[in-house]
């Protein structure tokens, strides 16, 4: 992926802005965080869309800056938000997490039907989703929403992240490589923000909280460049 200079200089950029983010959300410098928070999603971006400028399927390559471009728009909300939650930020957040669940949807097709019935029939398979149902079930019955609608926005959540964890779990148990292991880094980065985002502003209100949560978030992105090359030159 990174093949060329240029793509190893906004690589180099990328690292470069998460700890000046991370930092300044340590010492609570607000005005640097609106500064290095916008530009750690499109640092990650850049490079994997020159290195995939080929991909000749456009309706995948549209789905891929779609998931890029939800997450990075409800981050931005959040940001300049003052750092507190909204629903404009929880939709754009859900939103994403639908792009990423039919790119991995797409995935799933394509493995042979009698693979697909043995994989859904796998203890692996099995013990995996219902573990994530039952913890992400607790953690939703104790979150106290403020309207109907936001109370569906989590339970789409949710449904999200069992759906996500659920594919990732298929398609690693069918095949193992770097397109899947990235796949599950970025889905286990992506949870854990999150998480830790709902412990913090629902829960707790600790500033360790909404700095783990940020830091995972900031990987995220990373992971997340590192799925869609492995999975567009597969």
């Amino acid at each position: 992926m990174y093949k060329n200079k240029a793509t190893l200089l906004c690589f180099v950029f990328y690292i470069l802005a998460v700890v000046i983010y991370l930092s300044a959300l340590i010492v609570g410098n607000y005005n640097v965080q609106l500064i290095s928070k916008p530009l750690i999603a499109p640092l990650i971006l850049l490079p994997f869309l020159l290195a995939v400028k080929k991909e000749k399927n456009n309706s995948i390559m549209l789905l891929i800056v779609l998931i890029f471009a939800f997450f990075y728009v409800s981050d931005m909300y959040f940001l300049f938000n003052k750092n507190k939650p909204s629903l404009v930020q929880f939709i754009c957040c859900n939103l994403g997490y639908v792009c990423f669940v039919t790119l991995q949807i797409s995935d799933f097709i394509k493995i042979p039907k009698q693979e697909k019935r043995r994989l859904l029939k796998s203890t692996t398979f099995i013990a995996t989703v219902s573990a994530l149902t039952v913890v992400l079930s607790v953690v939703l019955l104790n979150i106290e929403t403020h309207s109907a609608f936001e109370t569906f926005l989590f339970f789409a959540f949710v449904l999200e992240f069992i759906l996500m964890i659920a594919l990732t779990t298929l398609q690693n148990t069918y095949k193992i490589n770097e397109k899947g292991m990235f796949e599950a880094l970025a889905i286990i980065c992506c949870i854990v923000s999150d998480l830790f985002f709902v412990f913090n502003f629902y829960f707790y209100e600790l500033h360790v909280l909404a700095f783990i949560s940020a830091a995972f978030k900031s990987v995220f992105y990373c992971f997340l460049g590192y799925y869609l090359y492995y999975r567009s030159v597969e």
